[in-house]
């Protein structure tokens, strides 16, 4: 099977955001993955907005404590408190399975105040979201280990070492599955009783089949009350990590996919296969199973089976203007610069390499024609169109390598002989990266047949 713009162009047309300036289109979506054409200065995926975090300063100064029956209180941290950084106990095991526990007032410390050198990281914040999700007011009346969300927050919270209970959302309802015993009391009416005579009969006359459809039904419980309860444990934790401001789906490829109705909920989220720079344009894929993320991750480290080009404008490149070369290959070993966001071309960096090719010659612009009259060599070249193969794909591989050989590609804000101011308007023609993301072939994950998209770069 093979799928080209022509096949999926009426479907691209009917799946966009016509009320968003930098929207995708859908050029193609089954039960198994989704591609899209992605505009340029559009985020692969959600991030933080531009906003910074407020700071320790504009927030509070105190530190967090947590109260069994309320919310966090605050109280002045006491200086060279050893305890408090030696351990997070929040309840002594021998409080555990004390449900009065429950009805005290004592306090347990929290994190450490937010300072601007060292943020409160997830994992010491965990065990204290666990008990502020345990002492809400909504689940006040529950008791601890009853059948309810309540009471299995605050069965895991009376646990000996709670920052032990997993982090990870499928981890803590295996987790709690595999524990619900020490977490829940689920009635036994067949367990033996001196009081009933008849008991032992009962349990003996139990098949086999029922006792494990009895334990099935359990687990399927468990399953439903740890999912609602790793969502409120993790919206209590958000708070006290003090995490900038997320970007909302609209500012981001798999934002908009959301908004499109790609993912019915947060807990079937869409699976994020490859991504491209926020600058760059073209056509992206993602997965929308498990199964299907695995297959395509898989193809993409083989590098031989996914084939991808991409199209860039360049002002001035040597191998062409200079030795008459019309395609050739590029290997720059690169690796993370010093300078924040940047990477750098380096002896001990990863290999990488790319193919180019020349595809055309654009004609020279009045500017230029005027610049070459005062005496500038430079510009007498016309610039050119390269074709773009990443046979690697290493971070800004190909706004490297452009870089290096040419000029760099025309509108790069990080790299070239001149880089340019970026900005955030898409209808700034000099701040818009001619780099598009042409040509896409993978192999279905599910039919293992080839499916090959191409799509133009809208500044052609």
């Amino acid at each position: 099977m093979s799928t080209t713009a022509s096949t999926v162009a009426s479907c691209s047309k009917r799946l966009v955001l016509p009320h968003l300036e930098k929207s995708i289109s859908v050029l193609y979506h089954d039960s198994s993955i989704i591609v899209i054409n992605k505009p340029s200065k559009l985020r692969s995926v959600p991030g933080h907005a531009n906003n910074a975090a407020p700071t320790a300063s504009s927030t509070t100064d105190a530190t967090p404590v947590v109260a069994i029956t309320g919310s966090i209180q605050h109280q002045e941290e006491k200086e060279q408190n050893s305890t408090r950084s030696s351990t997070i106990g929040i309840i002594s095991s021998e409080q555990q399975r004390d449900p009065s526990v429950w009805q005290d007032t004592k306090q347990v410390s929290g994190p450490p105040p937010m300072t601007d050198e060292k943020k409160r990281c997830y994992h010491k914040t965990w065990a204290y979201a666990l008990q502020e999700a345990a002492a809400l007011h909504v689940y006040s009346d529950d008791e601890p280990r009853s059948i309810s969300v309540g009471g299995l927050l605050k069965g895991l919270a009376s646990l000996p070492n709670s920052s032990a209970v997993p982090r990870k959302r499928r981890t803590f309802i295996r987790y709690c599955v595999r524990t619900h015993s020490r977490l829940i009391d689920f009635p036994r009416s067949l367990s033996l009783s001196a009081a009933d005579e008849n008991t032992a009969a009962k349990r003996i006359a139990q098949t086999k089949e029922e006792r494990i459809a009895n334990k099935a039904e359990e687990r399927a419980l468990v399953e439903k009350l740890a999912e609602k309860a790793f969502t409120v444990v993790h919206d209590c934790q958000i708070p006290m990590l003090n995490l900038p401001e997320p970007t909302k789906d609209e500012e981001s490829a798999l934002g908009q996919l959301r908004l499109l109705g790609f993912e019915p909920s947060r807990e079937i989220p869409i699976k994020v296969v490859h991504r491209l720079d926020m600058e760059t344009s073209g056509i992206m894929v993602f997965a929308r199973t498990d199964n299907a993320a695995s297959k395509l991750c898989a193809a993409w480290r083989e590098r031989d089976i996914v084939q991808k080009q991409y199209v860039a404008s360049v002002k001035r490149w040597p191998p062409f203007h200079e030795k008459g070369l019309s395609e050739g290959t590029i290997n720059y070993a690169l690796a993370p610069s010093e300078e924040r966001l940047k990477w750098e071309v380096r002896e001990d960096g990863k290999p990488s390499e790319t193919r180019w090719k020349i595809m055309n010659v654009k004609e020279e612009s009045s500017t230029n024609m005027e610049s070459t009259a005062s005496g500038s060599a430079s510009a007498s070249v016309s610039p050119v169109l390269l074709s773009l193969v990443p046979v690697t794909g290493r971070t800004h591989q190909l706004r490297i390598h452009c870089a290096t050989v040419g000029s760099g590609i025309v509108g790069d804000s990080l790299y070239g002989d001149n880089p340019v101011d970026w900005t955030e308007d898409i209808h700034d023609e000099k701040s818009i990266l001619k780099l598009h993301a042409s040509y896409l072939s993978i192999p279905h994950p599910v039919s293992d047949e080839e499916l090959s998209f191409q799509c133009n770069a809208p500044w052609l």
